[in-house]
C-alpha cells in the first residue's frame, strides 16, 4: 500500500525542523546503502529528505562530517519508531470485512 502524501509531508517538516532527526534519516538511508538496500535508500532520500533531490553522495558526505565532528554514526533518535507508529495509527482504516449472509 503507497504512503499517503500527508505521512510523507510530515516527516520532512519534522526534518525540517530538527535536524537530529533528518541526520537519522540520512544515517537509515547510509545504512540500506551501505548493506546493498539501494532502492530503500534511494526512497528515503527522495521521499523523506527535508531537500528532496539532494544526492545520496551529499547525505554521505553529511553523514561521514556528523560522525567526524560527534565521533559517532548518526542514528535515529529514540521518539523515532514511536513517531513513525503513531503517524501510521493515525491513518490506518479499520477493517470491516463484509458479511456473507
Amino acid at each position: 500500500m503507497p504512503l499517503t502524501r500527508d505521512f510523507k509531508d510530515t516527516i520532512r517538516e519534522r526534518a525540517r525542523r530538527d535536524p537530529a532527526f533528518s541526520q537519522a534519516l540520512a544515517g537509515g538511508a547510509i545504512g540500506c546503502a551501505l548493506s546493498g538496500d539501494h532502492q530503500t535508500a534511494q526512497t528515503i532520500l527522495r521521499d523523506y529528505s527535508p531537500t528532496p533531490g539532494r544526492s545520496l553522495a551529499d547525505c554521505l558526505a553529511l553523514a561521514t562530517d556528523y560522525e567526524a565532528r560527534h565521533g559517532e554514526a548518526p542514528l535515529p533518535d529514540d521518539a523515532f519508531a514511536t513517531d513513525v507508529s503513531a503517524a501510521i495509527e493515525a491513518r490506518r482504516d479499520s477493517f470491516e470485512p463484509p458479511s456473507w449472509d
